[in-house]
Formats: C-alpha cells, sequence, structure tokens
C-alpha cells in the first residue's frame, strides 16, 4: 500500500527534499535548506531581501569525483518567513543543461558534464 503525505494546503508542482547546496548572491554564502527543480529555500537572507527581489545566484552542488558544480541561476523570492529566517526562491531560467545537474543531483544520480 503506497501512502501519499500532503502538507496543509501546498501547491507546488516539484516536490522539494533536504539538499546539502550552498547559493551565493550579493557577496554572501547561504546553506540551502531544501531544493526542488522549481526552486530552493535558503537558512538566512530574510534582511537583505523584499518580495519583489531578483538574483542572479550561484548554487554549488557538491560533486564526489572533483570540484562542485557551480550553476548560475537567475532567481526571484517567492516568500520570505521573517519568523524562520528563511527565504524561498523560485528559478526564472534553467537551461536544459542545469536542468539535467539539477535532477540528477536530486534523484542520486551521477552528474556528468
Amino acid at each position: 500500500m503506497t501512502i501519499v503525505r500532503r502538507r496543509g494546503q501546498e501547491k507546488r508542482r516539484d516536490r522539494r527534499q533536504s539538499s546539502n547546496l550552498t547559493c551565493s548572491f550579493q557577496g554572501v554564502e547561504f546553506q540551502v535548506i531544501d531544493c526542488s527543480l522549481g526552486g530552493i529555500a535558503i537558512a538566512g537572507g530574510v534582511k537583505k531581501l523584499t518580495g519583489k527581489d531578483k538574483v542572479n545566484a550561484s548554487l554549488s552542488i557538491p560533486n564526489k569525483d572533483s570540484a562542485p558544480i557551480i550553476l548560475e541561476i537567475p532567481m526571484s523570492v517567492t516568500r520570505i518567513d521573517e519568523q524562520m529566517q528563511q527565504v524561498a526562491f523560485h528559478f526564472d531560467e534553467l537551461s536544459d543543461e542545469q536542468f539535467q545537474i539539477l535532477e540528477n543531483y536530486l534523484t542520486g544520480r551521477k552528474t556528468l558534464l
């Protein structure tokens, strides 16, 4: 039997999962709390951003075999949670290659460049 859980009234197209990624923009590096093919949530950054901000961020994906993979991705702020000190972003544009790299990371497949 398969049990599907749904948190509250979430309206997500892409499932989020915990991550060990880092995201940097405006000269500051942030821990990525969770990630999906649609976007990320970071710890911190609440005081630096507003709900209308767009940023060009660097997303660092660990790579067992070599240096981390760095993706330059434009993102828009979708939610700021001051109580939890978190900011959620939506990816504005992902190239086919970036999408494939993220999909491989999220599914645990080896990333090939």
